[in-house]
């Protein structure tokens, strides 16, 4: 299935957004993407360490050779999301983390922050949101799954509902998190 996904978000001409949370082997999805031909954009924080950030440039360079568009989280990391996202590319960002401005929603039980950025990127574009996780298999082996686009939910303007999403996607990256808690890789505050 995953790989059928793949190639429709390819050759469907549109662009797309991919959720994925730091889970096992979260950096695979650019290489899976990547051998099935699916250009990519990724929103990614630069490593402190100079030395680490040309290395792990590199390493992503030759690795994933359709991530055409590396966007550096910061400050304009919003304009280059949305220029790929003009320009038909399907984007990727990781969605677990705290984010102080960011909306409430519930997260095993208990209220947190999420960024609110891909839903409203979805919102403005008009274009499908999937999930998408890679699972360490036994045997140094990995599994890449990409969900159907989500139902976003709508708001009375029949535009995506921000929140509304955000919590979905949360209560989506949950239930990954229950079915393997040892390959949440988390070691922030998210709850504050």
């Amino acid at each position: 299935m995953t790989i059928a996904r793949l190639q429709r978000l390819r050759g469907d001409g549109r662009p797309a957004l991919l959720f994925c949370a730091h889970f096992a082997n979260f950096e695979l999805v650019g290489v899976v993407c990547s051998a099935h031909g699916l250009e990519l954009a990724a929103l990614h924080a630069r490593p402190h360490d100079d030395a680490t950030a040309i290395a792990l440039g590199g390493i992503r360079a030759r690795a994933m050779p359709t991530l055409t568009r590396p966007v550096q989280a910061g400050f304009r990391a919003a304009h280059a999301i949305r220029d790929a996202l003009a320009h038909g590319a399907h984007v990727v960002m990781l969605v677990d983390q705290h984010f102080a401005d960011g909306v409430e929603v519930t997260f095993f039980g208990r209220r947190c922050k999420v960024s609110p950025a891909i839903a409203r990127f979805a919102r403005l574009v008009e274009c499908p949101l999937h999930g998408v996780r890679v699972i360490r298999l036994p045997g140094h082996r990995f599994r890449c799954e990409v969900t159907d686009a989500i139902d976003c939910p709508r708001d009375a303007k029949r535009k995506i509902d921000v929140p509304a999403t955000m919590q979905l996607i949360t209560s989506i990256t949950e239930c990954w998190v229950r079915e393997h808690p040892e390959q949440w890789m988390w070691a922030h505050r998210r709850w504050r």
